[in-house]
């Protein structure tokens, strides 16, 4: 579920798993998951929003 959103939006907006810009991604979806959201959509939309 997390690594989906994560995976396709690194994807979408051509990113290696290497950069800051892909960490912060990862830190704001895990605090996501941890603030509750469990489902693809809101995760994708939370990864979007970044």
């Amino acid at each position: 579920m997390i690594g989906r959103a994560f995976q396709d939006e690194l994807q979408r907006r051509a990113l290696s798993r290497q950069t800051e810009e892909a960490e912060a991604l990862a830190a704001k979806l895990i605090n996501a998951c941890q603030a509750g959201v469990r489902d693809d959509l809101g995760l994708s939309i939370v990864a979007g929003l970044s």
